[in-house]
């Protein structure tokens, strides 16, 4: 029942289906996790937006948006990289994971790659669209076989 009323709300006040996703008064904040071979990997120029919100079929939000980061290699050893990006509230509850296409990622010694793409998360409940505050990079590193 919250939901249609908020979404009643919404419609009513001119926003809805693939509108501009309001950030409101929140900062938006990056983390990054590294997790196995911590010292071998920098991870940096984290950078996210959202673009738009939907509602689904469902009756559950779909928020868009893009992502980038850049990934280096610090060792003189190959290594494989997997990530996953996750968002969370202002209370730090997860909303939603995005996973990339393309895993793993390899780097070759020294090596450094930018990467980034468009994301789509989806959350149960409309204060999502309000609270969505961080996005958390997981990243796994491994020495590449």
């Amino acid at each position: 029942m919250g939901v249609l009323i908020y979404v009643s709300i919404l419609w009513l006040t001119g926003c809805g289906s693939n509108q501009p996703a309001d950030s409101g008064p929140l900062t938006r904040r990056s983390e990054v996790v590294v997790e196995g071979l911590q010292a071998a990997v920098q991870v940096d120029s984290v950078a996210w937006e959202t673009r738009s919100w939907a509602l689904t079929g469902d009756g559950k939000f779909e928020i868009t948006g893009s992502y980038g980061l850049f990934f280096r290699n610090l060792t003189d050893q190959p290594l494989e990289l997997r990530y996953d990006l996750r968002f969370l509230d202002r209370d730090t509850f997860l909303i939603d994971v995005f996973n990339p296409f393309g895993l793993p990622l390899r780097l070759g010694p020294h090596q450094g790659r930018r990467q980034g793409d468009d994301f789509s998360i989806r959350a149960e409940e409309p204060r999502a669209l309000d609270e969505l505050q961080t996005m958390q990079v997981r990243v796994v590193v491994k020495q590449a076989q």
